[in-house]
């Protein structure tokens, strides 16, 4: 049998894919990816992707993706913030999770408030509880002006949700996670 044999597949290019990677079955053997089964074939587009491919030794090959890159996300303003500003942040994937992390600037209407800021996600997911995603925030110019962050399953993003501390623009610095559902 093929027990542990390992295939690992990466696509390190730069810039925007001209073409696909397809990775296609060997015999009767199938390809298994988070959420997915019994694959023929599957397509690596991501630039600065790698697939691992482990052998069960039932005729199965489950695949993991990994994935980094950077993107700009889009942002709601959602509960008093007047203005806000997103920066280029960066992202990794490991097989079902994303991470993130980066800044943006967060503008408030009325200090001491309850704020909150949507912040799209750089790969999609169908979030359905506030924890699917979660992580922290802070301004480094406002003493103990956290936030946190957690799921808008409303919407499926991230929210930066806040008791603002002041009414001047400010960046927020961030790190979340959340799973690929």
């Amino acid at each position: 049998t093929n027990t542990g044999q390992i295939i690992e597949i990466a696509r390190l290019d730069s810039g925007s894919p001209t073409s696909l990677m397809t990775i296609s079955r060997a015999g009767s053997d199938t390809i298994e990816l988070p959420g997915q089964t019994g694959l023929t074939s599957t397509t690596l587009t991501a630039v600065n992707s790698r697939l691992r491919l482990v052998a069960d030794g039932t005729s199965k090959w489950i695949g993991s993706v990994e994935e980094a890159g950077t993107y700009t996300p889009t942002l709601d303003n959602t509960t008093n913030i007047a203005a806000s500003t997103a920066y280029q942040c960066q992202f990794m994937r490991v097989g079902k999770v994303v991470t993130v992390s980066g800044k943006v600037d967060v503008d408030p209407t009325a200090p001491a408030a309850a704020s909150a800021l949507g912040i799209s996600l750089p790969i999609a997911s169908n979030l359905g509880a506030l924890e699917d995603c979660s992580g922290t925030a802070f301004a480094s110019g406002i003493a103990g002006q956290g936030a946190a962050i957690r799921a808008n399953i409303a919407n499926d993003r991230a929210e930066m949700a806040l008791v603002s501390g002041d009414i001047t623009n400010q960046p927020m610095y961030f790190s979340l996670c959340y799973e690929i559902i």
